[in-house]
């Protein structure tokens, strides 16, 4: 069931600029067009058709595209049901020519889904998703934003908001990863909104595997759920807050930022969920593990909770996006705000009202007991990855030669693993030994619950190796699930 958003995005539009001290001003809000995508195809100037990439392209230009007609002002951009897959390679281009949607205009922009079927846009691993440097404020409704990776230390996988303001609605951002850099999900340096929308599996080598900040940043989240994200990805001890991560402004209300993941190898150093400075401001929000050291609150209103949110898998469970349901005994249900500024919104992001129950339930989505949806059986929500070796425990090795190492990688979790990949770890006196004789990581995409994929990693022995045994890791990792190693060992000879 498609909601009726727009006053609802316009009064936390209103909200956040008053925190931020900013004003917006659209010169031409009088006017607007309407713009129809009406293909899936991935393509740009005055190809037949209306692509997403030229709608885009016609809002901001204020120029017909192909088959768009031209923006005129405070444009609307109607997506039909559909996956939209970006297709034509090119990263660092900033034109909407290539790789990434970009959205430079200065007026207004709302891109929604023009029905209640599910509207994707994937950006296939070939860039992010989508940028937005304009100075004025973009819209996103009801849509899902995944497949961003980014090999360069760049930040903000599935979304960068550059500049002006970003509002989400009903969005589910999952399976974006900052291969080198921070924010996964969302890295904002400006000002955005987030309001009944999903932030769930996405990773980052840096912070942020959910959501990043930086200094300027400021943001709302209100009734979003923030799950199963993971910072410092590739267990390097280089990032924090698998959740989110800001060094700006965050206000959170009825909010769940729980069940992420840190993979730093020290359970020391590992802050899962909750990375911020003094300006994080929740309320009737529920953090998993609020690291003492590292999940600052400039004020605790004595409203919050932490602990086990008791969620479900990311699926289905109506609506056009995928969320996460609580299950029975969650401590998400009826505990949220009930008066002004707490209010939760009408409806939860998949269209259901609020409340069922004797109050609102925090997070994304209402536990509705006799009509959507009533998980029974409790899961973890979350992949779990285990390694084994193919083969023999040693691995014979002649200097100057080639091997090959085999291992299994089995998911034993209850949800697909998102973005799997298997790294090669050479340290300390090993480096003197062996070298990679390839790629230094794997993907394999996707692993089902009780699947496993086999995979085989490259080593070069170098000529000038020690006689003797050398020992290696390979770490799997997946954005949704914990890094897992294991020692390979070789008797060089």
């Amino acid at each position: 069931m498609l909601r009726r958003s727009a006053s609802l995005i316009s009064r936390l539009t209103i909200l956040v600029l008053s925190v931020a001290g900013l004003l917006l001003v659209n010169g031409a809000s009088s006017q607007a067009a309407v713009i129809e995508v009406n293909t899936t195809a991935d393509q740009v100037g005055n190809a037949p058709g209306c692509s997403l990439r030229q709608a885009v392209s016609a809002a901001d230009l204020d120029f017909a595209q192909g088959g768009c007609a031209a923006g005129l002002g405070a444009d609307t951009i109607k997506v039909p049901g559909g996956t939209y897959k970006l297709t034509i390679p090119g990263d660092g281009e900033t034109i909407n020519q290539t790789g990434d949607l970009n959205v430079n205009g200065g007026g207004a922009l709302t891109i929604m889904a023009s029905s209640d079927s599910a509207v994707v846009i994937d950006a296939a691993g070939i860039d992010r998703v989508l940028r937005h440097a304009g100075a004025g404020q973009l819209s996103l409704v009801d849509i899902t934003i995944r497949g961003g990776r980014l090999n360069p230390m760049t930040n903000g996988s599935g979304i960068l908001n550059s500049s002006g303001l970003l509002a989400l609605e009903g969005v589910t951002v999952t399976d974006n990863s900052a291969q080198a850099g921070a924010g996964g999900g969302i890295s904002n340096q400006s000002v955005i909104s987030v309001i009944n929308s999903t932030i769930s599996g996405n990773s980052a080598k840096g912070n942020g595997g959910g959501y990043f900040g930086s200094m300027a940043s400021v943001a709302t989240f209100r009734s979003v759920t923030v799950f199963g994200n993971s910072a410092d990805a590739f267990g390097t001890n280089s990032g924090n807050g698998g959740g989110v991560a800001t060094s700006g402004t965050l206000n959170t209300f009825n909010t769940v930022i729980a069940g992420n993941n840190d993979n730093s190898p020290m359970e020391a150093n590992q802050v899962p969920d909750c990375s911020t400075g003094p300006n994080f401001f929740p309320r009737y929000t529920l953090i998993g593990v609020p690291s003492p050291a590292n999940c600052l609150k400039g004020f605790d209103p004595g409203t919050n909770l932490t602990g086990d949110p008791k969620l479900g898998a990311l699926g289905d469970h109506g609506g056009p996006t995928a969320t996460h349901v609580p299950l029975e005994g969650s401590p998400l249900a009826d505990v949220g705000g009930a008066i002004a500024p707490d209010l939760c919104p009408p409806v939860d992001q998949r269209g259901v009202a609020r409340p069922q129950g004797g109050g609102c339930d925090i997070g994304a989505v209402e536990l509705d007991p006799n009509g959507l949806d009533k998980p029974v059986v409790p899961t973890t929500g979350k992949a779990s990855l285990k390694l084994k070796r193919v083969g023999k425990n040693v691995t014979r090795a002649v200097k100057g030669g080639k091997v090959t190492l085999r291992i299994k990688v089995r998911n034993v979790g209850d949800t697909a693993s998102g973005s799997t990949r298997v790294c090669l770890a050479i340290k300390g006196k090993a480096r003197s030994a062996v070298k990679p004789a390839g790629k230094r990581c794997v993907k394999l995409g996707q692993i089902q619950p009780g699947k496993s994929k086999a995979v085989g990693i490259k080593l070069k022995v170098r000529k000038s190796a020690p006689s003797g045994r050398t020992r290696v890791r390979l770490v799997g990792t997946a954005g949704n699930a914990d890094a897992r190693r294991i020692g390979m060992s070789l008797r060089i000879g």
